[in-house]
């Protein structure tokens, strides 16, 4: 979903055994608060637009869908209203850094923002891959038995084997996409936020520890 590269390059910078931290570090980890801030922003924003996009799209259908395709056109608008709401309540839950704010404060709220990344990513399964397509899932359904259940492909069994083949073939697609884009953002957490949070929690204790 994010990059945190240029965030964690900051922490990476820093001499683990030393242990004060200068006025230069200092800027350079409000700095990279910022754009990490901005990178946020920019991310919800895009989500924000694709959403407000496959709403539209599946809107304009529902006109000619049938009784069971427009519950999924209505079931795909909610979800999509559904994962913006949920980005823009994490959103909401961001501190932010107070100027003037010491260091350590500055490393929590850093914390506090990462935290909140990989509790986004580790339950996007329900509040983003669920919402967004049991929709789109109904509706393909409805598409599926309507070709089965017509009267052409009643009396061809042919028709019927095929049409049987590729609702199978577009389920297993699809679950296959999902399963995938979960296991990749299960992997961004344990290969770069995990790292991340460690590594604030390991120079916010040698500054608190220095402090004492």
């Amino acid at each position: 979903m994010t990059s945190f590269d240029d965030l964690q390059a900051v922490w990476q910078t820093a001499d683990d055994s030393a242990p004060e931290i200068g006025p230069e570090a200092l800027a350079a980890i409000r700095t990279e608060a910022d754009r990490f801030d901005r990178a946020i922003r920019w991310r919800d924003r895009r989500e924000y637009a694709a959403a407000a996009f496959v709403a539209v799209m599946f809107a304009r259908g529902f006109p000619s869908a049938s009784p069971v395709g427009r519950v999924g056109v209505v079931l795909a608008v909610l979800g999509a209203a559904f994962v913006c709401a949920w980005m823009w309540r994490a959103q909401r839950q961001r501190p932010p850094v107070a100027p003037g704010a010491p260091l350590a404060e500055a490393l929590r709220v850093a914390l506090a923002r990462v935290e909140i990344q990989i509790r986004l990513l580790r339950t996007i399964a329900w509040w983003y891959l669920l919402p967004l397509m049991v929709g789109p899932l109904l509706m393909a359904l409805s598409g599926f038995a309507a070709a089965v259940t017509s009267e052409t492909a009643s009396r061809d069994l042919a028709e019927v084997s095929v049409a049987l083949l590729l609702g199978g073939l577009v389920l297993a697609a699809a679950g296959g996409l999902l399963w995938g884009v979960y296991r990749l953002n299960q992997r961004a957490v344990a290969r770069d936020l995990v790292p991340l949070r460690d590594r604030l929690l390991s120079t916010l204790h040698t500054l608190t520890d220095s402090d004492a």
